[in-house]
């Protein structure tokens, strides 16, 4: 991977800085999380690196490796496994010390792969699980869009698949699952609540060319917008504080980022389809019920609406259980699929369920209600 950064890098962490000086940033969440996130990229991040870190994406600027508060800075927020981050910065720091600035990049790719190799061998199983599972769901789909031979296709699938198979051949899963039916309901719009680190929206414009809304709190963005800048490059992305500016237009952008107090802005009926994976099971009731009702205002007739989420998550702080089959479903939606997800049970993990809509005019009977 080119670890060089590119001339319109800098210019996206100029911009990333004025959504941080926005209305919109410090009041989208409200707790110091979010001010602590905009101090550090404001302080140490001069331009975007990316590179497969087990289940994220570290992200790096030129003076990361010589402060030590800022490495503890970046193993916590701008990794999801940022203590091994941290060890390894630790472990390579006297060496980038005294190289260049220009060089540390570099070596701390190379060192994450060798570590990552080290865990490797000792994660085989995992590997194996994740590598059997989703070749088992490829077997039985008529034309998977992806095969193992192929995620080379989606330059961020084949960087990531190295460090976490099991989350690159999860997205590979959806990419198959969802293929079909985006080419069948010829869908160019789509909404995504919660994407992280925009894996699967990435991986779908790629092989699909779809346009999307990515809703998401303002922390997390910084990771999602980092990620499409570096992997999207050549796509138009929209910060939430530039929507108004962009005015009618701005929604027919390749990527629009919203925060959770933001999604009144988006038209009725723009949607083609609307995802949630794996993020609906963290919320409360309450919470999941507003975002039925915002997928239910802004999908069209027709469009389609994919949910992926744990049968039951039990792991909230107060011990709320929040059970899939118990989600707001609504009878204006018609079943084309409801069922357990195949490559979760592969992976012998928590069992996981999937469920794609229609939504229309002729309703039918929910197959699986």
């Amino acid at each position: 991977m080119n670890l060089n950064v590119w001339p319109s890098s800098k210019d996206c962490v100029a911009r990333l800085l004025r959504f941080h000086d926005s209305n919109y940033f410090p009041k989208s969440h409200h707790s110091e999380r979010g001010h602590e996130v905009s101090a550090f990229w404001r302080q140490h991040i001069t331009g975007i690196r990316a590179f497969a870190l087990d289940d994220s994406i570290a992200i790096m600027s030129s003076t990361t490796f010589r402060d030590p508060q800022c490495v503890e800075d970046l193993g916590l927020r701008q990794s999801r496994s940022g203590g091994r981050l941290v060890r390894l910065v630790r472990r390579i720091g006297k060496v980038t010390a005294i190289l260049p600035h220009t060089w540390w990049g570099k070596v701390a790719y190379w060192m994450a792969r060798v570590d990552r190799g080290i865990k490797y061998i000792g994660e085989t199983r995992e590997h194996e699980l994740a590598t059997r599972a989703f070749t088992k769901t490829c077997e039985s789909h008529p034309n998977p869009v992806l095969r193992l031979d192929t995620l080379k296709e989606v330059l961020v699938l084949r960087d990531q698949v190295i460090a976490s198979p099991a989350l690159t051949l999860y997205i590979a899963y959806m990419v198959n699952t969802l293929g079909p039916y985006l080419v069948s309901h010829r869908v160019r719009s789509v909404l995504e609540i919660g994407p992280g680190s925009a894996l699967l929206a990435i991986s779908l414009k790629r092989l699909f060319g779809c346009r999307f809304v990515l809703v998401d709190l303002p922390e997390v963005l910084n990771l999602g917008f980092a990620m499409l800048s570096y992997y999207a490059r050549d796509c138009d992305i929209v910060l939430p504080n530039e929507i108004e500016e962009g005015g009618e237009s701005v929604w027919q952008k390749d990527f629009v980022l919203l925060c959770p107090e933001q999604v009144n802005l988006i038209p009725t009926g723009v949607v083609d389809c609307a995802i949630n994976c794996s993020s609906f099971q963290e919320m409360t009731y309450p919470l999941i019920e507003s975002y039925f009702k915002l997928i239910d205002r802004c999908l069209r007739d027709g469009g389609l609406f994919y949910c992926l989420n744990e049968e039951r998550f039990g792991r909230h702080p107060d011990g709320t259980v929040v059970e899939f089959d118990k989600y707001p479903w609504s009878g204006d939606f018609r079943d084309l699929f409801y069922e357990e997800c195949e490559y979760w049970r592969g992976l012998k993990a928590d069992p996981r369920r999937h469920r794609l809509q229609v939504k229309g005019r002729n309703r039918v009977g929910n197959a699986g209600a």
